[in-house]
């Protein structure tokens, strides 16, 4: 019984981090509630690099989002597209913006930020090739998946940036 108690809880952690099972609750930050259904997906920071996903179709980049199910709000989309391509649990807070195609883009937080580049979970495996962190000047618009929206992407990331930087 020990040994299975042990197992469990080596096994547990290891099936969250490949992205295992359904996503964590919806945890929305409650000065933020959004109750708009919408395709949306999650705009995280790590200090002045953006998460993107690398997608496996095409190689194009992308935040970490996607299409909405049966009658759930934006936030909740974000935060399970975010839970299904990167792994990461967020708590989702305000809406951004809608680019150009619909997406709404909000202001995700993970619970716990990952060191270095956080690996494909095997529930992104067929559409995500890569995650990784950019810093926005280094973002190639040839590169962007909706390259007419890469403008209004890089105006939003940097305005964003900018609000976040302490003033002299």
């Amino acid at each position: 019984m020990k040994t299975l108690l042990s197992m469990l809880c080596c096994l547990v952690p290891l099936v969250a981090l490949a992205g295992g099972g359904d996503a964590p609750p919806c945890d929305r930050r409650p000065a933020t509630l959004d109750t708009r259904k919408a395709n949306a997906g999650c705009l995280i920071l790590r200090g002045d690099q953006v998460l993107l996903v690398r997608l496996r179709s095409n190689g194009k980049l992308d935040l970490p989002g996607g299409t909405r199910g049966d009658d759930e709000q934006g936030q909740c989309t974000a935060h399970r597209e975010t839970w299904e391509e990167s792994g990461l649990d967020v708590s989702v807070g305000r809406r951004l913006a809608v680019m150009k195609n619909g997406l709404h883009v909000y202001r995700c937080y993970p619970h716990v930020m990952p060191e270095g580049r956080p690996p494909v979970p095997a529930s992104g495996r067929n559409e995500i090739g890569s995650l990784g962190w950019w810093r926005v000047h280094d973002i190639p618009a040839d590169q962007w998946r909706f390259s007419y929206q890469y403008d209004q992407f890089r105006q939003l990331l940097t305005s964003l940036l900018a609000d976040q930087t302490p003033s002299k």
